[in-house]
């Protein structure tokens, strides 16, 4: 297994913000997961991300403790903790209940979400579509925002935040790993926002349900050539 590897130390210690020092362990963590800069399978040491992230080791051990219990990250015998590395039949059950979440997410959102929301989404799926090459920060900013919009209009904060978690889990298969998703990926956001703005449940939820489905296959067909 690799080990953790120091990135951008800082000089001094995270500036106050308002969060806990375990807050920004945490945020920091999992910014580096979804980017990648940690890997699935990458073995990680807390005394070592205590000195990248210039904090003390009791906030790491904290922010750890919480990823593990939110399934990202995997400890063995107590001391040894690695990147949780998801297997083939974890991403179908999870994909189940994204499924399960996410289209009635989508029919609740039909009648509630604004139309600024909706024009500010198409903008931007419409510009990454615009692009020759895909900007992978900008995909994923895009991304976020329609599946975390879509969430929260339904007004169930513990729906949002369930569906927030889960796609964590499936964020590392990003365009840059499948980037024939790139094109069909957009098309299909496009048609979830044209549902939501006729105020369409059915066609909203449809089109979310096919949408995860094919992010799905697209995943399991990456996943067979490990």
């Amino acid at each position: 297994m690799e080990s953790t590897a120091l990135s951008n130390k800082s000089a001094s210690p995270p500036e106050a913000d308002g969060r806990s020092l375990s807050e920004v362990a945490y945020d920091t963590l999992i910014e580096r997961i979804m980017n990648l800069s940690l890997k699935p399978g990458q073995m990680i040491n807390e005394r070592l991300l205590s000195i990248d992230m210039n904090i003390s080791r009791t906030p790491v051990r904290e922010a750890l403790t919480r990823l593990e219990s939110e399934g990202l990250v995997t400890r063995y015998n107590g001391r040894l903790i690695t990147i949780r590395n998801f297997s083939f039949h974890e991403i179908v059950c999870i994909f189940y209940v994204r499924k399960l979440l996410e289209t009635e997410a989508a029919r609740l959102a039909a009648s509630r979400i604004s139309d600024e929301t909706l024009e500010k989404l198409e903008g931007m799926f419409s510009d990454q579509m615009g692009r020759p090459v895909p900007e992978l920060g900008n995909h994923w900013d895009a991304d976020d925002l329609l599946h975390g919009d879509i969430a929260e209009a339904t007004g169930n904060s513990t729906l949002a935040e369930m569906i927030k978690n889960l796609r964590r889990k499936t964020r590392i298969f990003s365009i840059k790993r499948m980037p024939e998703r790139f094109v069909p990926g957009s098309r299909e956001h496009l048609d979830i926002i044209e549902a939501l703005r006729k105020r369409d449940p059915e066609a909203a939820a449809a089109a979310m349900e096919r949408h995860l489905e094919n992010s799905k296959q697209s995943i399991l067909n990456v996943m067979s050539t490990f």
